[in-house]
């Protein structure tokens, strides 16, 4: 791969596909990044901005309340003017029909301090607010001590000054001051009756808990629609007023004051996961299911890579083949035609030179019969044509044929045959054919790459339920990178010793073609400079008998 990489051409390829495939692919993972994180900064602002219009929702109701117990505290003193005896009858009354209002004083005055100063009305609504709220539950509610609401008004002056500045703009704005015991707020409210009444207010003291139960609670429930939880909770101790009491603080996306009651605070999250939680995990979903197609795809840019790679390796195996099949028969070819035109000639006077022509004319024929079986045997193999004609065959025999049959051209190439064919070997369902043609291969591939030391071995032994079949040579070896590959079609060891060889690159496919046509295997075994040494390996079947 490495020699087809620095060829120019495929390199100039490489060049161009690989930014036309991978720009394109960390440009669309940037934008579905971005997208994704716009989409979800879109997605939180869309609910948060529905948390606050929940939390909205929940303190405008709340205000609306408190608007219309001011209204109606307003026609009460209106219509009770001069008769406090039916005020403070109206007062109780009041208190009686809402719970979450244990106390309220009316305190009259032109301004803030007069505001502060307690009426006769006071004092008598006190008492009987106290009795009223007194019938409504077992334990005995508390009461406003309008010497201590006097106090209060007296150290608030600035807010309360300010309260009345925009009750006289129309502007109903409540002051709410922290109460004992703990759990209850004041209120003062404004109350603008009628001419000349400006520093009239309402104080009411508020059940921080039954206010929340009433009036908050269910325009929580109606507005979150079950699909969120929420709870109200005191800031100052941080006691749970309302709501689930198993999620921390810390759960909640979204917080608001409790604007007629400042100390509690709303607070309100999605059900389930937090939107950031989900957020979090769509993202990871996300992100790993562009990771998961990022594979993909720089695996298919990677397969195809290794494609056009071998389809380029492919392509000049090719052309190898067609040069070195056209050596090979160029070769013969030439020796047979001289010969032949030698004898024809009649220029060879010698009878015993003219045997040794024929007898080269005939070696030479056989070399071209071999190959020329190779490349129909292959085209045949390729095609799914090739058809093997299984027999009870004696491998010795088999393999000593063949022997005999090169003897000759083995010596005249100046080789040593040793041949070690046991005898009295289990039969074996061979082909006969095409097991001469795979000891035939591996005996001309030792003979073209055998070097100086030219020595062949052929040895046939039985192991086990096996039958080993061996060729054994004394060459250049084979680099153990190789050996695996030796047996794929045209390929050819990368050496300027084997390139100087003739070879087709099919003698060894062929070879463990046939052997896996005969449930068998072939086996090599090389060290460079040292020789290799190849095994056809027959299993015997277990009833076989003996030669």
């Amino acid at each position: 791969m490495d020699e087809i990489m620095k060829r120019t051409p495929f390199r100039k390829l490489l060049y161009w596909l690989i930014p036309l495939i991978v720009a394109p692919l960390l440009g669309y993972t940037a934008w579905q990044l971005l997208q994704r994180s716009r989409q979800q900064a879109l997605i939180h602002s869309i609910y948060q901005q529905q948390l606050d219009s929940i939390l909205l929702s929940v303190n405008q109701n709340a205000w609306d309340r408190l608007n219309a117990w001011t209204s109606l505290l307003a026609i009460m003193v209106q219509s009770s003017t001069g008769n406090e005896r039916r005020l403070e009858a109206e007062l109780a009354a009041f208190i009686a029909r809402y719970p979450a209002v244990a106390a309220a004083l009316i305190e009259e005055g032109r301004s803030v301090r007069a505001a502060a100063a307690r009426g006769p009305a006071a004092r008598a609504a006190r008492d009987s607010t106290t009795a009223a709220r007194g019938t409504v539950d077992a334990l005995p509610a508390p009461a406003i001590d309008p010497a201590a609401l006097q106090k209060v008004l007296s150290d608030s002056s600035q807010p309360v000054a300010r309260m009345f500045a925009l009750a006289a703009q129309n502007y109903i704005r409540p002051l709410a001051i922290p109460w004992q015991p703990q759990g209850y707020t004041l209120l003062l409210t404004p109350l603008i009756a009628r001419p000349g009444a400006e520093g009239l207010c309402a104080a009411l003291l508020v059940d921080q808990r039954r206010f929340v139960e009433e009036t908050v609670a269910a325009r929580l429930r109606d507005t979150g629609r079950g699909l969120f939880d929420f709870v109200v909770r005191n800031r100052r101790s941080g006691g749970i007023l309302y709501g689930s009491q198993t999620l921390a603080a810390a759960d909640f996306e979204q917080t608001a004051p409790l604007w007629i009651l400042p100390d509690l605070e709303l607070q309100i999250k999605l059900r389930g996961m937090t939107l950031t939680a989900l957020a979090g995990r769509q993202t990871r979903i996300n992100l790993l299911f562009l990771a998961a197609v990022n594979v993909v795809l720089l695996l298919g840019v990677t397969l195809l890579i290794r494609n056009m790679v071998r389809e380029v390796q492919l392509a000049r195996q090719k052309s190898d083949f067609v040069a070195n099949v056209s050596h090979e028969l160029r070769t013969p070819l030439a020796l047979i035609r001289l010969y032949a035109e030698t004898l024809e000639l009649d220029r060879v006077p010698d009878e015993a030179r003219r045997k040794e022509y024929y007898r080269t004319i005939m070696n030479e024929s056989a070399r071209l019969t071999q190959l020329i079986n190779n490349i129909l045997d292959f085209s045949r193999i390729e095609a799914g044509r090739k058809v093997y004609h299984f027999a009870e065959e004696d491998l010795t025999e088999i393999a000593a044929g063949i022997l005999d049959l090169y003897r000759f051209h083995l010596e005249q190439k100046g080789f040593s045959l040793q041949e070690e064919l046991a005898a009295g070997l289990p039969r074996v369902a061979v082909d006969r054919e095409a097991a001469g043609l795979a000891l035939v291969n591996l005996i001309d591939n030792a003979v073209k790459y055998s070097g100086e030391v030219k020595e062949i071995r052929v040895k046939l032994e039985q192991r086990g339920r096996e039958l080993h079949l061996a060729v054994t040579d004394r060459g250049i070896g084979i680099p153990e990178a190789e050996q695996q590959r030796i047996f794929e079609k045209f390929y050819r060891v990368e050496s300027s010793l084997v390139r100087s060889t003739g070879g087709s690159g099919l003698g060894l496919a062929l070879v463990e073609h046939i052997m896996a046509a005969h449930g068998g295997r072939v086996l090599v075994e090389s060290r460079l400079g040292r020789g290799s040494t190849f095994t056809l390996v027959f299993p015997v079947r277990q009833n076989a008998s003996q030669a």
